[in-house]
């Protein structure tokens, strides 16, 4: 089961566009992975960041949880200052965390510094991945079984996750 998922899968096509079939495809892999008991170490001693201002939410708690259910380490950054820091302060720093981490996670931040974020790094930007109106949101609908939407949502970041995450 574990080969189906190391070999899926670039998630984001070009121009960003979501590839929605192998991410519907690792996700029904990991369940089926998940409902055998399989273990999901897959990110073992990867590092990823998530950035967030002020106060965390439920859905920085459901990255939380799909991250670290793959191995992942994550690392809760606050950006409330950012907005407030010189272009070239934020750029530096973005570029910091690509030397970091292997992906960062953007919770409930301002479009212009995410974008940012994403042109000064060569690593998986998301924007808001845990959030109900991410585009890889209604994968969740396309996965059969029985669970909570929110174990389904929680498998779909893992996909994305598998297949962004070098």
């Amino acid at each position: 089961m574990e080969s189906k998922l190391k070999r899926a899968i670039a998630t984001v096509g070009p121009r960003g566009r979501w590839d929605y079939g192998a991410v519907l495809g690792n996700a029904r892999a990991l369940q089926s992975l998940e409902e055998t008991g399989g273990a999901r170490t897959m990110l073992e001693g990867k590092h990823v960041a998530m950035l967030f201002e002020k106060v965390r939410s439920g859905d920085a708690d459901l990255f939380l949880s799909a991250a670290r259910g793959l191995g992942a380490q994550v690392a809760e950054i606050r950006t409330d200052l950012w907005p407030t820091l010189p272009r070239e302060e934020v750029i530096r720093m973005a570029a910091l965390l690509g030397c970091l981490y292997g992906a960062v996670e953007c919770q409930g931040m301002v479009q212009p510094i995410v974008q940012m974020i994403q042109a000064a790094t060569c690593i998986p930007v998301y924007d808001h991945l845990a959030s109900p109106n991410h585009p890889t949101a209604q994968v969740v609908e396309w996965l059969e079984g029985d669970a909570p939407g929110e174990e389904k949502r929680r498998l779909v970041m893992q996909a994305v996750l598998l297949g962004t995450i070098a």
